[in-house]
């Protein structure tokens, strides 16, 4: 997320996880899946929170981008 919060990965493709991870990143491949749970309880009401993809096309790159967009991060 562009503020760098925590979120908690829950679960996966196989199911819950054996304890849930912390974390403020997540690499996915295509078609992956997480399961993810995110607390907004300190946040104030009307803050704007950005959930990006900020990963390179490659390695998971399969198709044609459309000429307007440069990356995944579109």
């Amino acid at each position: 997320m562009d503020n760098g919060m925590n979120f908690t990965q829950i679960g996966a493709e196989g199911g819950f996880l054996a304890s849930p991870a912390v974390l403020n990143r997540l690499l996915l491949g295509g078609a992956e899946r997480a399961d993810v749970i995110v607390n907004f309880t300190n946040i104030p009401v009307g803050t704007n929170i950005t959930l990006q993809n900020v990963g390179p096309d490659a390695p998971f790159s399969g198709g044609v981008a459309m000429p307007d967009r440069t990356g995944s991060d579109n």
